[in-house]
């Protein structure tokens, strides 16, 4: 699965520090350092082209906001940059601000190799961003060449598989898995992205669930 070249040249992603968990950074309103830094959820700008350089292409864009590429100058590690789309009119900024600082604590409280790291979330000039790894490859683009051998579909399974079960054992179900949602770096490693939609389904040190509402 490494040898991702046969599949094709180099493919943008269709989006694109430990705490106790997910669900205990929600509950108790704490983040993680990042997110400290950044002062939510009412922070003030604080320079994402200082901190990660200028925002390039778009990998991919979505109901929760757009994906683009950006290159650190002083060291050329690139990140996939999520810019979170505006507020809708019938939200407050408070509702807004929630869902997004939301977002970022679940992403950042996740650490599995088959789960995208999610980096820093930045506003800047009114916007909000949320920085992640870059993974180069598209596991869609990558099913749709119809070259797969069973092995490797055994393999890729198998890493999505990993990663579900390390998100359940969390206590977070993403509600979104499709192969959109899944990308892979060079090295041919799932990373599973994308927890807009994703829901705390149970809360550390708790027996009963959760339940989700609406969509």
């Amino acid at each position: 699965m490494a040898d991702l070249k046969r599949f094709f040249k180099l493919v943008p992603t269709s989006k694109s520090k430990r705490t106790a968990s997910p669900a205990a950074s929600i509950r108790s309103g704490k983040t993680s350092s990042s997110a400290k830094g950044a002062q939510i959820p009412f922070g003030d700008d604080h320079g994402l082209s200082s901190k990660y350089g200028k925002l390039g292409k778009v990998l991919g864009a979505g109901a929760g906001g757009s994906v683009r590429l950006m290159r650190r100058a002083e060291d050329g590690v690139v990140f996939a940059v999520k810019e979170f789309r505006p507020r809708h009119s019938y939200e407050t900024e408070r509702e807004y601000v929630k869902k997004l600082t939301a977002e970022y604590c679940m992403g950042s409280s996740l650490h599995h190799g088959n789960i995208i790291e999610t980096l820093d979330i930045v506003q800047e000039r009114g916007k909000w961003y949320v920085v992640m790894e870059y993974a180069p490859y598209d596991l869609f683009a990558i099913v749709m060449t119809g070259k797969m051998t069973r092995e490797e579909i055994s393999c890729c399974f198998l890493q999505i598989l990993s990663g579900v079960t390390y998100l359940h054992s969390m206590g977070l179900a993403h509600r979104d898995l499709k192969l959109d949602n899944v990308v892979v770096s060079e090295r041919g490693i799932m990373k599973i992205i994308d927890f807009g939609s994703a829901h705390v389904f149970k809360y550390p040190f708790e027996s009963g669930l959760v339940l989700a509402s609406g969509k």
